[in-house]
């Protein structure tokens, strides 16, 4: 079933938010789909948009919840051994890049 859907998406993934990558990327891993190309695919363009600041571009809870689920993602391909070249580090950036952009609108609270 999965194969099946990977052929349309392809078509339409440019089309996709970056919720919707992050999704269909913890789908196949969790289902264990080995469908390698689709897979590349779907991170390089995650990558592409997240080294483009998509991330921190959406409302804070809107972030908050894609930010997860992209961790979800990274970890559910590395669980089922699908990681893909790039997108863990990408995901790591974008998500301290978020964190130092929230850290801004609170100056002075955090001390280390």
């Amino acid at each position: 079933l999965m194969e099946a859907i990977s052929s349309p998406s392809l078509r339409q993934i440019s089309h996709f938010t970056l919720q919707g990558l992050a999704n269909t990327a913890w789908a196949f891993a969790v289902l264990d789909v080995g469908d390698t190309p689709f897979l590349d695919v779907l991170a390089s363009c995650a990558v592409q948009r997240l080294e483009n600041d998509e991330l921190i571009s959406l409302r804070r809870p809107e972030a908050t919840v894609c930010a997860g689920s992209l961790l979800g993602a990274v970890g559910a391909l590395r669980l089922a051994r699908r990681a893909q070249r790039g997108f863990s580090e990408a995901v790591r950036g974008a998500v301290e890049a978020l964190g130092r952009h929230f850290d801004a609108d609170f100056p002075g609270t955090l001390t280390m």
